[in-house]
């Protein structure tokens, strides 16, 4: 299966713009298209569906999403992108873990968030993750940068991270690990039903930098 990851800052036009030019083209090339948004967490699938099935427009989509949800996003700029996915018949997907558990992680500790969460992590689950994701994450908070522009005789040397941002880490690893499951839960269910008839079907995945940049956090693990 092809799958694509577009990292982005959220609810910014320019890069919604290029996500619907990527999205037509791969709409073109596949039998089937998957789009997989962190914007809306699993339990708001059912509000995706009303709107794919034109049960609801856009607008009180944005309404309901407000309503029922936690995930706070602008997606008023995202509303193009979703009217083209609808128009096009490409199916919608709602790829991210409700905050709820980040929270629950972070005040009752990692074993009783996971097992709240079980419904939506591998059975694998696993929360460890590389220096290097926390120097990617802890940048993207700090504003601090990765890239040393001024290193001497072509090596590279970069500021350490603070550890300041690492009592929340764990909780963005708990929501790769939620989407990557989402992610391969889907590709598996492709290749079980190319076993009997072949579909081309390809994956599009929109999120923000903080869990794509550098292959880190989610692509690692669907990767894995």
């Amino acid at each position: 299966a092809q799958v694509s990851l577009l990292g982005e800052i959220h609810s910014m036009p320019p890069i919604i713009s290029f996500q619907r030019e990527i999205q037509a083209e791969m709409n073109k090339q596949s039998d089937k298209l998957h789009v997989i948004l962190e914007h809306f967490s699993f339990d708001l699938q059912e509000l995706l569906d009303r709107y794919m099935d034109n049960e609801i427009d856009f607008d009180q989509l944005v309404d309901k999403y407000h309503e029922t949800g936690e995930e706070g996003h602008d997606i008023e700029p995202y509303r193009y992108l979703l009217e083209d996915a609808k128009n096009l018949g490409i199916h919608l997907h709602a790829g991210f873990l409700p905050r709820k558990y980040a929270r629950m992680l972070m005040k009752d500790g990692e074993e009783q968030a996971l097992k709240a969460a079980k419904e939506w992590l591998p059975e694998d689950v696993n929360l460890d993750s590389s220096e290097f994701h926390y120097n990617v994450f802890e940048s993207l908070l700090s504003g601090r940068s990765i890239y040393n522009k001024d290193s001497s005789d072509n090596q590279e040397t970069f500021d350490s991270p603070s550890d300041q941002f690492r009592n929340i880490f764990k909780a963005q690893v708990l929501k790769d690990e939620a989407m990557a499951q989402k992610i391969t839960g889907l590709i598996q269910n492709n290749n079980n039903e190319e076993e009997e008839e072949f579909v081309n079907e390809k994956f599009l995945v929109i999120a923000g930098n903080g869990h794509l940049l550098h292959y880190c956090g989610v692509p690692e693990r669907v990767l894995r």
